[in-house]
């Protein structure tokens, strides 16, 4: 048996409706909302815009940095950008909490 470390990481296969639009990062994927507090975010859409990982290898560490940037709305807006390891999970929390209201015209954002 193999150790742990020599095992490749198996690929998640995807459907094409989920992918996004760099087929194998979260770039351009849609999440759910979370739950914050008492209120439910049914109609919101939830989309990832950046997800960057950035790994740093030196002769006696590895470093990783996390970098996420996502928007949700249904008139409502609210964006985030966070940097950490659990950055989806805080950045989701985020855009709940701050939303803005943008008013449209015919449909369209002024």
């Amino acid at each position: 048996m193999e150790p742990q470390s020599q095992i490749r990481p198996m690929q998640i296969k995807l459907l094409l409706l989920e992918c996004g639009w760099t087929s194998i990062t979260m770039d351009g994927r849609s999440i759910e909302l979370d739950l914050i507090g008492k209120d439910t975010f049914e109609s919101f859409e939830t989309w990832i815009l950046e997800n960057k990982i950035t790994c740093m290898t030196d002769n006696l560490a590895c470093k990783t940095r996390i970098s996420s940037f996502i928007v949700t709305g249904n008139g409502l807006a609210g964006f985030a950008l966070s940097k950490a390891k659990a950055s989806l999970k805080t950045v989701k929390n985020r855009t709940g909490q701050r939303l803005m209201y943008i008013p449209t015209y015919k449909e369209y954002t002024e």
